[in-house]
């Protein structure tokens, strides 16, 4: 009886560490998942961010709703990505400065503005316009190896 007793609490620990394994397995694949999915969040308000950048100027309280959005960034990435996210948002109040600017320039009298400041706003705007071009091409880069499905699961 005693080795029945055995054999069965042994099958019985056995079993109970096979669920344990389980177990483990599904939370790793449910938190990487997770981790996924606000990556992807976080990617798409960029790519959000930066296609609403490029067509107007963004009032103040939309512009720092989207900034919030971003910075979880610093949270789910590495230095590089949250760095090159700054990057982006510095150049990001300016171009959308520079476009207020631009826009108070044309619907307002001009005179009220000094010329130095529609200069500048013009110079700026020009230059980073080609620079968030190139912002939208190296998201996709910057952002690939966190969001590859398979790599990350």
């Amino acid at each position: 009886m005693t080795a029945i007793q055995a054999a069965v609490t042994a099958i019985v620990a056995v079993a109970a560490l096979v669920i344990a394994w389980r177990q483990y397995q599904t939370a790793r694949a449910k938190l990487r998942l997770d981790l996924y999915d606000k990556r992807y969040q976080v990617y798409l308000a960029l790519v959000e961010f930066i296609d609403d950048l490029q067509g107007r100027v963004i009032p103040d309280a939309e512009y720092t709703a989207h900034v919030r959005k971003l910075e979880q960034m610093q949270f789910l990435f590495d230095k590089p990505v949250d760095q090159w996210v700054r990057g982006l948002l510095r150049d990001a109040r300016s171009m959308n400065n520079a476009r207020r600017i631009n826009q108070r320039a044309q619907n307002h009298n001009p005179e009220n503005i000094p010329k130095e400041d529609i200069s500048e706003a013009n110079r700026t705007y020009h230059r980073l316009t080609s620079e968030f071009d190139k912002y939208r091409e190296e998201a996709v880069e910057m952002f690939l190896p966190y969001l590859d499905f398979r790599k990350n699961l």
